[in-house]
C-alpha cells in the first residue's frame, strides 16, 4: 500500500521515465523499498483450537476430560508460528447445575494457561436445559464464561464473530435471529480500518445440514424416521443466516452440536468445520471406539490463505490423527466490497 507523502516521489520517478520496459518498473520497485520500508508489523497467523460438545456432568466427560486436555497441551506446542486462540462451540456442561458448572470453570481455567490469547465460548442447547426443557437453571448458564459478538484480533488482521444459537427458546434446532445479525454486522462495519480483516463466524448449531456417516449407531426414533428426521435438524433459520454469512463475507464457519466431525461448504463456498464431541460422546457401530474430535482452523492473513484439520482419536490412548484437511486462498472483503459498490 502506498502512504500519500510518497505518491510525489513515485509520479516524478514515472514522469522521468521514457518508453517504461520491465526492468525500468522493477528498478523503481526496488528503490522504493529502500527509500520507503515498510515499518508495519507483520501480521500473525491466527490459529483456532475447537473443541465442542464436552458435556462436562457425563459420564464421558469425567472418564476422558485429562485425555482431551492431554491433546490439547500437544497441539499447542506444535503452534508456535502465530497466536492461538482456543474456543469451545458449546454444550459446555451436560446439564445446568451448579456442580457441573465447577467444572466449566476448571476447564476454562486450563484453557487460560493454554493458549496465548482468552478462549472463545458460545453457548449450546445443554448449558441452558434440562430434560429438553428451558427453565430456572438458565441462570446458571449466563454465569458460564461465554464470548458472544465480535473479537478482533488485531496482530493477525482476523475478527472473531460469535453468535448465540440457543435465542428465542429455540434449543434443538437453533436460531440466530434479525437483531442478532443486525448487532454482529453493525459491530463488523464499525471501524473502516478494520475492512480488510478476514471475518470468522462461530455458533453452536450447525448452519448447513449434517450427514450421518455410517460408523455411528443413531438412536431408534432417529432410524424411524429417516429424512424426516434429517430435515427437521438444521438450524431454524438458517437460509438467511447463511445468505448473510456468505454476504459479508465470512471466510469459514464453526460449529458443534451434532458431534460428527465433517467439513462442509455452503453454496457459494464458505467453508463449514464442524467439530464433533471432544469427549467422544457418541455411539459407534464398532465396539471400543469412540470419536475425540479437535479441529485446527488458520489464517494467514498476509497470504490470504486459510487451513483446516479435522482431527480425531476413534480408539482411546491411539492418539489423535487427520479424519479430513480443507485449504483455500481467499479474497480480502475489501476488494469484494469494491466490486459491488460499483457494479
Amino acid at each position: 500500500m502506498v502512504r500519500t507523502s510518497e505518491t510525489p516521489w513515485l509520479v516524478k520517478k514515472l514522469a522521468e521515465a521514457k518508453d517504461l520496459e520491465v526492468t525500468d518498473l522493477l528498478d523503481i520497485a526496488q528503490y522504493y523499498r529502500i527509500g520507503f520500508p515498510d515499518d508495519s508489523p507483520a501480521a500473525k497467523k491466527l490459529h483456532l483450537l475447537q473443541v465442542s460438545d464436552i458435556h462436562l456432568g457425563c459420564i464421558e466427560a469425567g472418564i476422558r476430560l485429562p485425555r482431551l486436555q492431554q491433546h490439547l497441551s500437544g497441539l499447542m506446542r506444535g503452534l508456535s508460528d502465530g497466536l492461538v486462540v482456543p474456543i469451545v462451540s458449546g454444550d459446555m456442561m451436560d446439564t445446568p447445575s451448579d456442580r457441573n458448572l465447577d467444572a466449566v470453570r476448571s476447564f476454562f481455567h486450563f484453557l487460560h494457561e493454554l493458549g496465548s490469547a482468552p478462549p472463545l465460548a458460545v453457548l449450546g442447547n445443554h448449558d441452558v436445559r434440562k430434560d429438553g426443557w428451558l427453565n430456572r437453571l438458565l441462570g446458571r448458564a449466563l454465569q458460564l464464561p461465554t464470548t458472544h459478538g465480535v473479537h478482533w484480533y488485531d496482530e493477525a488482521n482476523v475478527g472473531v464473530a460469535c453468535f448465540n444459537s440457543v435465542v428465542d427458546g429455540h434449543l434443538a434446532r437453533g436460531f440466530i435471529g434479525e437483531r442478532q445479525r443486525i448487532n454482529i454486522a453493525n459491530e463488523i462495519d464499525a471501524d473502516q480500518k478494520r475492512n480488510e480483516f478476514a471475518i470468522m463466524g462461530v455458533l453452536h448449531h450447525h448452519p448447513i445440514p449434517v450427514g450421518v456417516p455410517d460408523w455411528i449407531e443413531r438412536p431408534f426414533y432417529e432410524r424411524f424416521l429417516g429424512e424426516q428426521f434429517e430435515r427437521t435438524k438444521v438450524l431454524d433459520d438458517a437460509d438467511v443466516f447463511v445468505r448473510y454469512a456468505e454476504a459479508i463475507p465470512m471466510v469459514a464457519l464453526l460449529h458443534g452440536h451434532e458431534h460428527i466431525p465433517r467439513i462442509a461448504e455452503t453454496p457459494k463456498g464458505v467453508p463449514v468445520f464442524g467439530c464433533g464431541s471432544s469427549v467422544g460422546k457418541i455411539k459407534t457401530k464398532t465396539a471400543n471406539e469412540t470419536c475425540i474430535s479437535v479441529n485446527v482452523v488458520t489464517l494467514d492473513s498476509p497470504r490470504c490463505h486459510l487451513t483446516g484439520r479435522v482431527l480425531v482419536e476413534r480408539v482411546i490412548g491411539t492418539g489423535l490423527s487427520m479424519f479430513d484437511r480443507h485449504a483455500i486462498v481467499y479474497r480480502r472483503r475489501v476488494n469484494l466490497r469494491t466490486k459491488d459498490l460499483s457494479a
